[in-house]
């Protein structure tokens, strides 16, 4: 069991090449992944201020609208909460 602990110690103290190069590339994932979130969370709000618009110019149907744009808000709010959490 020591034996096993003190590999475990080395190992976590000189990474293998390969553990370098998969920490390198999750890292790059990550954020790629937190900038197309916030893509994301910008198209949102853009969508979020058309629906606003669209309420406006049409009344009969404004109830939805705005439903619409609550909904490309929470999806925009959701987002940025996604690359805030890999920004870590």
């Amino acid at each position: 069991m020591a034996r096993a602990a003190a590999q475990s110690e080395r190992q976590l103290a000189h990474p293998s090449p390969a553990a370098i190069e998969q920490a390198k590339r999750s890292r790059a994932i990550r954020s790629r992944l937190a900038a197309t979130a916030t893509a994301l969370a910008a198209i949102e709000d853009k969508a979020a201020d058309l629906y606003d618009q669209l309420a406006i110019s049409h009344p009969e149907r404004a109830s939805a609208y705005r439903h619409k744009a609550q909904q490309a808000r929470d999806v925009a709010h959701r987002a940025r909460e996604i690359s805030h959490g890999l920004g870590d």
